[in-house]
């Protein structure tokens, strides 16, 4: 745990299929990729749900509430095909001017959660056989988006759930609509769980894995917010929807430094690694003052 990918949004594109190794590379789309980072948003190509002239965009920005993070906000724009571009730049900028008029029309804000599984097999041949595997077996739920590289090769399959900002590992379809639908103990699923995407650093997203795994699903819907307190103890602090506040204090230590395969995975899984990742583990996580 603690590997999640830190975003400050997520801008989700409907683009046909093929798509290169990174986004960026679609001729069309590399203003908007330009843009995204740096504002900090991830671009996530999405697969088209529809067979019509027309494309979905969506951006899911990290909501704040007084300092807390408080979820994702979606925003849904249904674009023409040639507007999509102009819709996605603006939704990159100001509220006030994230949808230039005439270029899409405003839908519904998505009412529930969805999950995104990577299958981009020319980024990475593990999500897009594993990932395919997994989005082939849940074609009638239409939660269910493939979507572009989200990181983690060693993870295949690796989906991310929103409007939460969860990303998960080793996944398969069961264990994803378990997930979406939060049903069962989460502790028997804890160990898929990577991180949430909106918590920094590394440290923090244990520690928050560490709360959710004790206190269960609704933990993901409560205001959350961390910080390190030196090189290893993590303050963290929780709003539950009662307005109450609730705070613990945890150390958290490097528990190992696993090498990033090269898919498809050898003999040796470490074969041709070229980067390493840290894994974290919690102990000692004790209640503590929520005045400070």
């Amino acid at each position: 745990m603690g590997t999640a990918t830190a975003v400050g949004s997520w801008l989700l594109v409907e683009w046909p299929l093929p798509w290169p190794p990174d986004a960026a590379e679609i001729p069309a789309l590399a203003e908007v990729a330009h843009v995204a980072e740096g504002k900090g948003a991830r671009l996530q190509l999405v697969v088209p749900q529809s067979t019509e002239d027309k494309r979905t965009v969506v951006s899911y920005r990290r909501r704040e509430r007084d300092g807390w993070f408080s979820g994702f906000e979606p925003f849904e724009v249904w674009a023409d095909e040639h507007a999509v571009v102009e819709v996605a730049l603006g939704l990159l900028s100001e509220p006030t001017q994230r949808v230039p008029r005439g270029a899409g029309d405003e839908g519904n804000r998505p009412a529930h959660r969805i999950a995104l599984v990577c299958t981009h097999g020319s980024r990475d041949v593990c999500c897009g056989s594993k990932g395919a595997r997994v989005a082939s077996e849940m074609l009638d739920d239409p939660r269910i988006l493939r979507t572009s590289h989200l990181g983690g090769h060693r993870f295949a399959p690796t989906v991310l759930v929103l409007p939460e900002g969860t990303l998960w590992a080793w996944m398969d379809a069961q264990t994803v609509r378990r997930v979406l639908d939060r049903r069962g103990d989460p502790r028997d699923v804890v160990h898929h769980l990577r991180g949430c995407t909106a918590l920094t650093p590394p440290q923090v997203q244990a520690v928050d894995v560490a709360l959710f795994s004790a206190h269960g699903w609704s933990w993901l819907d409560w205001d959350r917010r961390g910080e390190m307190l030196d090189e290893e103890r993590v303050r963290f602090e929780a709003r539950s929807p009662d307005g109450r506040v609730h705070a613990w204090t945890a150390k958290v230590s490097r528990s190992r430094s696993l090498p990033v395969p090269v898919c498809p995975v050898g003999e040796d899984p470490a074969g041709g690694a070229t980067k390493f990742e840290d894994e974290f583990e919690v102990e000692g996580l004790e209640k503590a003052d929520p005045t400070g």
